[in-house]
């Protein structure tokens, strides 16, 4: 049984459940909006940091790796 489920059938209630379930939703309300930022800034970052002005195309040891292939690798992608 999932947790939602599990919820839905419980027969009694707490003190303090309804103010929970709105401090919850605030909450998660605010992590969403949070990562709808990140991805938004994510790319700027990234691209800025991908090819400093003072790398030549042939200086492999002044351009850093960027965000995006580093974390490809981490992941297996």
């Amino acid at each position: 049984m999932t947790a939602p489920k599990a919820a839905e059938a419980r027969q009694t209630a707490l003190p303090g459940d309804d103010l929970a379930a709105q401090i919850l939703a605030g909450l998660a309300a605010q992590i969403l909006a949070l990562d709808d930022r990140r991805k938004r800034v994510d790319g700027p970052i990234v691209e800025t940091f991908r090819s400093p002005p003072q790398a030549s195309p042939r200086d492999h040891r002044v351009r850093p790796a960027g965000c995006v292939e580093r974390r490809a690798r981490c992941q297996g992608l």
